[in-house]
């Protein structure tokens, strides 16, 4: 058990390096996004903080990973969505596509230049009830329709992720 002044001296050093390492790591953050104003693709570099240093090494710099040509977040194709347009609600979109397949926490959902959707917790009174009528709207049935041929522009603020989803429509058979 250690007395109050050791405890505090422990707990004084742990801030202390937390603080360093997150500047040194803002430090790094600034480095790269000065060769990002300047175009110097050459010579980008992605680099870890070892949390157990290996020969003698804290920082690791390594060439940037190339994208992931099948990843929605990493390429730039956009989504295909085969969706009957007639009979699906936009809240079985939000949730089992925008949620649950794309991973969006905070959805904002556009048809053009129309907001369709938005999700938070600051949103005014009325802006939120619009949006909660819409959600029990068929696609088609929507301010702004979405039916085949619309691309719908999906995005998380919080996550800082967009994507475009192309909307094909499919009746059952």
């Amino acid at each position: 058990m250690h007395s109050f002044f050791e405890t505090k001296g422990i707990a004084g050093n742990i801030v202390h390096a937390v603080a360093t390492t997150n500047a040194i790591i803002a430090g790094l953050i600034v480095i790269e996004a000065i060769k990002v104003l300047q175009n110097d693709f050459r010579s980008y570099r992605m680099t870890y903080c070892l949390e157990h240093p290996s020969k003698k090494l804290l920082l690791m710099p390594v060439e940037p990973f190339e994208a992931n040509k099948s990843c929605y977040v990493c390429s730039e194709t956009p989504l295909l969505l085969e969706i009957n347009t007639q009979t699906s609600k936009l809240c079985d979109f939000v949730e089992k596509i925008v949620r649950n397949k794309l991973g969006m926490n905070l959805p904002l959902i556009m048809n053009g230049s129309n907001l369709i959707f938005e999700a938070g917790d600051d949103l005014e009174e009325d802006v939120a009830a619009n949006y909660m009528q819409n959600l029990n709207k068929v696609l088609a049935e929507l301010p702004s329709p979405v039916t085949s041929g619309t691309v719908l522009t999906v995005e998380d603020l919080q996550q800082e992720l967009t994507c475009n989803i192309n909307i094909k429509h499919r009746s059952l058979r």
